[in-house]
């Protein structure tokens, strides 16, 4: 993901400036991926690890929802 990606998936969430956003990266040990490229891109779990450190929980998926449920099931049958 480019920075303007990561900026528009944050700036839902929370304004933020492009600079605070570099300061994140810093913060959370962010580093580009690959070699130096124009425009730079991060990891694609970027915004998501710093929507987490400003405090919003984590959105986990209905697929991953119906798995653990269809784990805990099995795990009572079993008993």
């Amino acid at each position: 993901m480019t920075v303007n990606e990561i900026h528009q998936v944050v700036r839902k969430h929370k304004p933020v400036s492009r600079a605070q956003l570099y300061n994140y990266f810093e913060a959370l040990h962010i580093e580009p991926i690959g070699a130096r490229q124009r425009p730079q891109r991060y990891p694609d779990d970027a915004p998501i690890r710093i929507l987490v450190r400003l405090g919003f929980p984590r959105v986990v998926s209905l697929r991953t929802l119906r798995a653990v449920r269809k784990q805990a099931a099995n795990g009572r049958r079993t008993r």
